[in-house]
């Protein structure tokens, strides 16, 4: 089947060492359409230089997914093999993904979604909220900052973000697959997605007929 384990073969960073890959802000799609990605920042160096382009279309597919199916003031965190994805949703329609590896702290990636999400309103107040929006809207070279500053971040500027958000509900542990709605199957989504390239979407198929984890060429 396909899984978030499609994004990247295992192993490749299981190295003692935290690792973030991307932060993408989301705003919520309306009539049941898919989040809009706003902005995005990834960090995919650490695999080899081949399979970066297909990284990086994994992970906004994956971020997306996972975004469109948190609930409002909630926060989620899904695990597949050493790789992790986390998702925060606020009331005002705005969702943030992290996607880390498994030495990453879950407390600093859910805190992390709430610091991008107030620096993005902060930038953006009365642009965002444009009903217009379309994806990579805003080219936002402070989230690229951010993703390089929380590469190995300080516990200290994390406080205030951790406590604003103790109140919001958190799932933990989930399987990607786990939250499709009925009826729902990721390989239909694979087909549909604008993210990935016809290449991509040939490993993914190669994937599931095979039934392995396999990496993006």
């Amino acid at each position: 089947s396909y899984s978030f384990c499609t994004l990247l073969e295992p192993g490749y960073n299981n190295k003692m060492t935290s690792k973030l890959y991307s932060i993408i802000i989301f705003k919520k799609g309306e009539n049941g359409n898919e989040p809009i990605m706003l902005a995005s920042a990834t960090d995919a160096s650490s695999f080899p230089i081949l399979h970066r382009m297909g990284v990086g279309e994994s992970l906004r597919f994956f971020s997306r997914t996972a975004a469109s199916r948190t609930a409002t003031n909630t926060r989620q965190q899904f695990v597949e093999n050493e790789y992790r994805l986390y998702t925060y949703a606020r009331d005002d329609d705005l969702i943030c993904a992290v996607a880390c590896n498994e030495h990453y702290k879950d407390r600093v990636a859910f805190s992390l979604c709430g610091v991008a999400l107030k620096d993005f309103t902060d930038e953006f107040a009365g642009q965002w909220e444009n009903e217009k929006l379309t994806d990579n809207h805003f080219k936002w070279a402070g989230l690229n900052d951010t993703l390089k500053k929380y590469q190995d971040p300080n516990a200290d500027q994390l406080t205030k973000i951790e406590s604003d958000l103790a109140d919001i509900q958190t799932i933990m542990a989930q399987n990607l697959e786990n939250i499709l709605e009925r009826g729902d199957k990721m390989s239909d989504l694979v087909d549909r997605s604008n993210d990935l390239s016809a290449i991509s979407k040939g490993f993914y198929k190669a994937s599931a007929d095979t039934n392995k984890c396999c990496t993006l060429m």
